[in-house]
């Protein structure tokens, strides 16, 4: 596997947890090929008609192309940053863990398999509680805008007005002049009351409150950046699959 993609993958994944649940499936594919379980050989010879070389592997009664090393109907792609599917990495998708979500709006090359941390959230993969998202009462939510389990309406964040009282939803982008304009939990950071993960910097040095829509990409870091919530900005990738 290409080192790039790699990293891009458990970047997405996250957790150290998730990472070492990505090196064990694919030990566990190479021991599958190494014990000889059914592959494209196999899928092919089960066609009424031999498949071509080009297209060895025989699905729901079609001679179709490999999908990498393997025979799969639901065959997937990651999208470069240029836009461009990679096709030197396909991808089966319910092998790799992931979900099948958006479909066929308007045909099959809309469809994305979700990320095994992704959930499917009417109709959407959601990276769920990462990239600046997570599945807050059935919606895909900014983390900093789910508030006592729904999302506040655009335009605005989950805080609390005064210590002790219930969080509520608040217009996101304040001004400010000092922390003791902003409420508790929150500091005047870039000119704006800002909180959790829209705290950010311009990458030289100055700081910067992302929208109610974005999270901080590399918080903290010089190359910080903000980035729309269930997105990656700095990757190879651009954070979804879709179907080859």
């Amino acid at each position: 596997m290409d080192p790039r993609h790699f990293d891009a993958l458990t970047r997405r994944l996250g957790s150290a947890g998730s990472r070492r649940r990505v090196l064990t499936a694919l030990v566990g594919g190479a021991f599958g090929r190494v014990l000889g379980l059914p592959g494209a050989d196999e899928a092919a010879a089960k066609c009424k008609n031999p498949c071509p070389p080009e297209k060895p592997c025989c699905i729901k009664g079609k001679c179709r192309e490999q999908c990498g090393d393997t025979c799969c109907a639901d065959c997937f792609v990651e999208v470069l940053l240029n836009g461009n599917p990679d096709e030197d990495h396909p991808v089966c998708c319910t092998p790799s863990g992931g979900t099948i979500c958006e479909h066929n709006k308007p045909g099959p090359g809309d469809d994305r398999c979700c990320y095994p941390n992704e959930k499917c959230v009417k109709g959407k993969c959601c990276c769920d509680d990462c990239s600046g998202a997570i599945n807050c009462g059935g919606e895909c939510c900014a983390i900093d805008a789910c508030c006592n389990g729904k999302c506040c309406e655009k335009g605005k964040v989950c805080a609390t007005k005064e210590q002790g009282a219930d969080e509520t939803c608040v217009p996101a982008n304040r001004d400010c002049d000092g922390d003791a304009e902003c409420f508790p939990g929150e500091t005047c950071h870039g000119g704006k009351c800002c909180s959790g993960l829209r705290i950010c910097g311009d990458g030289a040095g100055q700081p910067v409150c992302c929208t109610a829509g974005e999270w901080c990409e590399f918080q903290g870091q010089q190359n910080a950046e903000c980035c729309a919530i269930n997105t990656i900005c700095k990757s190879t990738y651009r954070g979804h699959r879709v179907r080859r």
